[in-house]
């Protein structure tokens, strides 16, 4: 099924904001869990983004790998490709984690 949002909700709007404690971070997984309820839209946005990559791989690996049962769509800009996440693109690419890829034309000329 392709679907889902980025959007935050407005029964969200009440979740209360807490900054990051670095006493409590042990791992990266810990340190994006915190980054969940700190506010802002950089440090919500990557643990949003790294529970819909965890959902979408869930969601492949129970149909053994096979693309055409789900609906994974990447869409992006090209200065992603610019600005060093194209490492993440790539290896997401290879491990066939995508079946629609839709971006700019920009990305025919960055790097």
């Amino acid at each position: 099924m392709c679907g889902g949002s980025m959007a935050i909700q407005p029964e969200e709007f009440d979740i209360p904001v807490v900054d990051y404690s670095f006493h409590d971070v042990a791992s990266p997984r810990s340190l994006i869990d915190q980054m969940a309820t700190a506010g802002g839209f950089t440090a919500t946005k990557l643990a949003m983004a790294r529970d819909i990559l965890r959902d979408m791989k869930s969601e492949l690996d129970a149909v053994e790998g096979d693309a055409a049962k789900v609906c994974n769509w990447l869409s992006f800009p090209a200065c992603l490709c610019a600005t060093g996440t194209r490492g993440f693109f790539v290896e997401a690419l290879k491990q066939r984690m995508f079946n629609v890829v839709s971006t700019t034309c920009g990305m025919l000329d960055h790097d």
